[in-house]
């Protein structure tokens, strides 16, 4: 099971199965964990984490570059299929960011 990267990064969150937002979605007769309830102001801690499509990993920057201590983000080529020149736009706005 994919575990979310804000939770890796000691973010409080728990997922659910059923759509929590009144209405039902699309994936209301999946099973699929598709809604989520994050708990108060978690401080977020550096981790290793796979960036599993562009949107999710998009999020994950922004936590990494918010968590105390350094992440390694794996998966980076859906940020560079998703988005222009990420690393270099991410750098500009001061984040101290490694590729390799």
């Amino acid at each position: 099971m994919y575990v979310p990267a804000l939770q890796k990064m000691g973010g409080e969150i728990e997922l659910f199965s059923t759509c929590l937002g009144g209405t039902a979605c699309r994936f209301h007769e999946t099973s699929y964990m598709h809604s989520a309830v994050v708990r108060g102001r978690s401080k977020l801690r550096g981790a290793e984490v796979e960036i599993p499509d562009v949107r999710a990993g998009f999020s994950s920057v922004i936590a990494a570059a918010s968590a105390e201590g350094s992440s390694v983000l794996r998966g980076v080529h859906h940020l560079e299929r998703g988005y222009h020149e990420p690393a270099e736009q991410l750098r500009s706005l001061g984040l101290d960011l490694k590729t390799t």
